[in-house]
């Protein structure tokens, strides 16, 4: 918070907290499944395997749910 409030740059970038976030969820899913999983980084999709790939997001509430743009 302290950083939107100063605009100063956060201990590390937004994207590397992604990468991490990733690789977590990455490992979860596998843990999930009890299989690899080849992983597409620049499409964020796991290949071959729908089972898989559908872990990759969840249903929001409705109260939480995304605009539509």
């Amino acid at each position: 918070m302290d950083c939107i409030e100063t605009r100063e740059q956060p201990n590390a970038p937004v994207e590397v907290g992604h990468l991490i976030t990733s690789v977590a969820h990455l490992i979860n899913i596998c843990r999930i499944t009890g299989r690899t999983i080849n992983w597409d980084a620049t499409n964020e999709q796991i290949i071959d395997d729908d089972a898989a790939n559908a872990l990759l997001t969840k249903e929001r509430r409705p109260e939480f749910s995304l605009p539509t743009v």
